[in-house]
């Protein structure tokens, strides 16, 4: 069954669906010899954590995430930089588009793919189930350049909460809070501000830009145990 939740989140299709449930069965075996019951840890979180990571580097080895979208993850986050810079002042997704040198739709566009293609799962939580950082942890995802297997989740979690507080302005976490913790929808929290749909979903994906950066920026620099 875990194996079965974590190709699901992370699932291809094709020929390479085989080398991932291959490796699934790898992680799994791998988490049972390495797992320590003395940290109070469910065999099965660790496991799907240990199954999750290793089919996360497969699927990188595989380079499942298509170069146009790692293009504009770096052209949209270089925009994002260089207009804030330049106003001295949060960028608007007319500003940002304008930098591009695209339509404003094809900018939500492209920060919208870029978003979706690091998604695991936003319905399921991994861990404790009445820890909703978790909700949002797990449709975030760490660059390339980035060993998950090197990270520990709770720490990550713990930064996580603390790159919302210190980075996102007022508006942003609140639509953060709003919809991955109360759960409502694009359009209802756009009724409760008074702003349009497309609106908050331009907020929410800068917000999330902000946040992907921010755990980019801690993990490469996260110093090494022992060192």
């Amino acid at each position: 069954k875990t194996i079965f939740c974590c190709f699901k989140r992370c699932g291809n299709s094709g020929s390479e669906s085989a080398v991932i449930k291959a490796t699934g069965i790898l992680g799994l075996v791998d988490a049972i010899e390495k797992y320590d019951e003395s940290k109070g840890v469910k065999l099965s979180t660790y496991a799907e954590i240990r199954i999750r990571g290793q089919i996360i580097d497969e699927l990188r080895k595989l380079d499942w995430v298509p170069r146009n979208i790692r293009k504009w993850s770096k052209e949209i986050e270089l925009a994002i930089l260089e207009v804030e810079q330049n106003k001295g002042r949060e960028a608007t997704a007319e500003e940002i588009a304008e930098y591009l040198g695209i339509p404003v739709d094809e900018y939500i566009r492209r920060a919208e793919k870029v978003m979706n293609s690091g998604l695991i799962s936003i319905e399921t939580n991994i861990g404790n189930e009445e820890d909703d950082t978790s909700k949002l942890w797990q449709i975030l995802s760490i660059n390339d350049d980035t060993p998950d297997k090197y990270v520990e989740e709770k720490e990550l979690k713990e930064v996580l909460t603390k790159v919302i507080s210190q980075n996102l302005d007022e508006r942003e976490k609140l639509i953060i809070t709003l919809y991955y913790y109360e759960e409502l929808s694009m359009k209802e929290i756009g009724e409760v501000l008074n702003l349009t749909e497309s609106r908050i979903s331009q907020i929410h994906t800068k917000a999330m830009l902000k946040i992907r950066k921010e755990l980019e920026k801690y993990v490469k620099y996260r110093p090494n145990e022992g060192q």
